[in-house]
């Protein structure tokens, strides 16, 4: 349990570092990802960390209360982790619209910053809605057209991002499955139970501890009280007394000048 949290706000951490650079523009194609896609992905980060703050108290605590807690957020955030890979699968293998549609709602500074990172000008020519500036112009020299460069990249880097969100859902299902293994666990063992019985009803652990004692004294100390013990010796006088041949005559005259 311990070990499967540790992965799992590693995880969690990943995506925020991952979703803060995007959104910030920090690194290599960030600015075509939709801000929406970042913000689930906080979003889904910051309960990931939650959760596995959850998960380490309940290795712990043995309430059953923060494991029902744990399990209802670790499916929340299942539930939200998919959602964000459909969302980026939808728009992988959609791409040549995807980059469509956002480069027309996209304002003239995300154009010019696109173009500028991806060395291209304009969508589809240099005359399809282009940045103006001193490498993109309809009338002079300029870049090659952004779609084919764009569709390539979109293409490529979502396919990578869906796949790795779908197999991070791992660690959401191994997490459940740890959970349920334990609520399924004894919470405590018999002697605690006995203990927390006794607690109830008023008894005081020191007669509690005084009794074991006494009757464990009794087990090693009561073998010439046993049944068993009882029999064993009516066995060996019987074997050495009464039915051996030797002894058997002056046996029955001990018995004679006993009652007679």
């Amino acid at each position: 349990m311990i070990t499967t949290n540790a992965l799992f706000a590693a995880l969690g951490l990943s995506f925020l570092i991952f979703s803060l650079l995007g959104i910030t523009n920090r690194f290599h194609g960030s600015v075509i990802i939709p801000d929406i896609i970042y913000k689930m992905i906080i979003v889904l980060s910051i309960i990931i960390l939650v959760t596995s703050i959850l998960g380490w108290i309940s290795a712990y605590s043995p309430r059953r209360c923060v494991i029902y807690i744990y399990m209802v957020i670790v499916a929340a955030a299942l539930i939200l982790q998919v959602v964000v890979g459909v969302l980026v699968y939808q728009k992988g293998a959609n791409y040549a619209s995807f980059v469509s549609t956002m480069w027309s709602d996209s304002s003239n500074a995300d154009r010019l910053a696109i173009q500028n990172e991806f060395t291209c000008c304009g969508l589809t020519t240099s005359a399809d809605k282009p940045a103006l500036s001193n490498t993109c112009s309809p009338n002079g020299n300029s870049y090659p057209p952004c779609a084919p460069i764009l569709n390539s990249f979109v293409h490529d880097s979502f396919s990578k991002l869906y796949l790795i969100v779908f197999a991070a859902l791992v660690f959401e299902v191994l997490a459940l499955t740890n959970a349920v293994t334990l609520l399924c666990a004894p919470n405590m063992s018999e002697e605690e139970s006995e203990r927390r019985r006794r607690r109830k009803s008023g008894i005081k652990l020191e007669d509690m501890s005084t009794n074991s004692t006494s009757m464990a004294g009794s087990n090693i100390g009561g073998d010439a009280y046993s049944p068993y013990s009882y029999k064993d010796e009516t066995a060996s006088v019987r074997s050495g007394n009464r039915y051996n041949n030797g002894g058997y005559n002056s046996y029955n005259r001990q018995e004679n000048d006993r009652y007679y």
